[in-house]
């Protein structure tokens, strides 16, 4: 029952942040168009969609949708379940990592989960499949750890984690780069090992040879075989015509984006809704954050050395942690920055901070545990995730108001112009609807 007890965990968390609402949830967005092409044109008809950009990944489409009606409700369920199925993996990765400190494994897997710098979890038949790609490469890093931990089952571990790691690079191009991490979690994960540098690097090389075959296949097949048609890098091209410009508006992105996906989305749990928003409430938030880093300095310089001495090496694991959470924020935007995409915590570009969801974990985490006193670090840990479900549950209220003023707009639709004929063009004044863009609201003319 112990070993259970971080998934129930993790699952409870994930219904009070993504589930208390779902029976009133409805399809937003890209749900619209896919599901129209899917559910009345027929799977063929969802290759050919999906065939210009991801055709890997239109076969995933065809398998859940032969399970899955086309009922909203069933969606959301499937949605947090693989959100969920992500978190445990990414507990699975911590606990291997850092043996000896399950509550440290814990807490990455729990900002992991509500991370609040994507609020898009309710356009569930769009995202679940993105977290279920999500979870082949978290799941592969994880076969991975245990094939290193189990020698007699290695080959076994290993297969599964390629091909898990295989499923990642060629069914989307989100977390393609993510895959270059791998050789930062074997050396974290080699590092309480004694052995020479020489060997050190020998043992991470021979654990990371079968993934980055794999991963250098990927490469080849994009480059030769099959190459995103529809976004195309764009970088190559203005280096060409003005390198030093490209790179210093390269450079300014990456910042931007780091400093985006690490600290702005984590600030968004502390605001209010608009309603309740004054400048006293602000300047609170600013009291309050420059009081509690007085007192963590001043308590750090007067702590007693004695306890020191066991601190030093949560420090060393801290800075693992941290270190290993820098390079995955990097090497996660390189999908969208070599595109000249930029994340953004506006709908619907807030997407492309999934791929920063395991980097942005690590460092908070590892953050967290320098502060010297345990019970400092759990308050910390309960206050950000509960400040992020509530977040998340405010996100889930505006969802649902959407679709009920969708679900209006059309019943008004066809009460008042019943009479409207194939090819009439309809013109909608935007502001009404949020979570609906391009060409998603016409997915559902045609339907009715």
């Amino acid at each position: 029952m112990k070993r259970l007890y971080p998934p129930i965990l993790l699952l409870i968390i994930a219904i009070l942040a993504y589930g208390l609402l779902i029976p009133q949830m409805g399809f937003y967005w890209d749900d619209l168009p896919i599901s129209w092409i899917r559910y009345q044109l027929g799977p063929e008809a969802l290759t050919q969609y999906f065939s210009m950009n991801r055709p890997v990944w239109g076969v995933l489409y065809q398998l859940t949708t032969r399970i899955i009606s086309q009922v909203p409700v069933h969606w959301q369920i499937f949605a947090i379940l693989w959100r969920w199925l992500g978190a445990v993996v990414v507990w699975g990765i911590a606990r291997q990592l850092w043996k000896d400190k399950p509550r440290f494994a814990l807490g990455a897997a729990l900002l992991f989960l509500v991370y609040p710098g994507f609020n898009q979890q309710w356009a569930a038949f769009l995202y679940s499949h993105f977290f279920i790609v999500l979870f082949f490469f978290l799941f592969s890093l994880l076969c991975m750890l245990w094939a290193r931990d189990q020698p007699n089952r290695y080959w076994l571990w290993t297969s599964i984690g390629m091909l898990s790691s295989a499923l990642n690079l060629w069914m989307m191009e989100y977390f393609f780069t993510l895959e270059l991490i791998r050789i930062g979690v074997i050396w974290t994960a080699l590092r309480a090992e004694s052995m020479t540098i020489r060997d050190r690097i020998k043992r991470a090389f021979g654990l990371w040879i079968p993934y980055l075959a794999v991963f250098i296949l990927a490469v080849l097949s994009r480059l030769f075989i099959f190459n995103n048609q529809v976004y195309g890098i764009s970088l190559t091209e203005q280096l060409k015509t003005a390198p030093i410009e490209t790179v210093k508006r390269l450079v300014e992105s990456m910042l931007l984006s780091l400093r985006l996906v690490i600290k702005d989305s984590w600030m968004q749990v502390f605001q209010l809704p608009d309603s309740l928003i004054g400048e006293s409430v602000t300047r609170t938030y600013f009291i309050v954050v420059i009081t509690a880093l007085i007192v963590a300095a001043v308590g750090f310089f007067l702590i007693s050395r004695e306890y020191l001495q066991p601190y030093r090496k949560d420090l060393k694991d801290a800075v693992y942690a941290i270190g290993l959470g820098i390079l995955a924020v990097f090497m996660a935007g390189w999908p969208f920055w070599l595109i000249g995409f930029e994340p953004s915590l506006a709908w619907p570009a807030n997407r492309f901070t999934l791929p920063f969801m395991f980097g942005v974990s690590l460092i908070l985490v590892g953050l967290i545990a320098l502060i010297p006193w345990q019970s400092l670090r759990y308050l910390l840990i309960v206050l950000l995730v509960g400040l992020a479900v509530g977040k998340q549950f405010l996100w889930a209220d505006d969802y649902r108001d959407d679709w009920n003023t969708q679900k209006s707009l059309f019943w008004q639709l066809t009460w008042r112009a019943p009479g409207i004929k194939p090819d009439t063009l309809l013109l909608l004044n935007e502001g009404a609807l949020d979570y609906y863009a391009d060409n998603s609201l016409s997915s559902a003319l045609n339907w009715i």
